[in-house]
């Protein structure tokens, strides 16, 4: 669910940026740590994330959406 969210997200904040059809892009990787974990990073070339709502990101419940969806 959380790796869907996310993709979710990339999506929307490239819909927000303007990209034109076929400039937006989203990059997936997945590494397995040192300890034997795996580590999934998601990167896209939308909006960001605005500097004051970074350290809230992993808040539970917290969005800049103006309506959770």
């Amino acid at each position: 669910q959380a790796v869907t969210n996310l993709l979710r997200n990339s999506i929307q904040a490239i819909v927000a940026a303007g990209r034109m059809p076929g400039k937006g892009r989203i990059e997936v990787s997945a590494t397995k740590t040192a300890d034997g974990q795996l580590a999934i990073e998601i990167a896209d070339n939308g909006v960001g994330i605005a500097i004051e709502d970074q350290a809230r990101i992993f808040e539970s419940q917290f969005s800049t959406k103006p309506s959770q969806e």
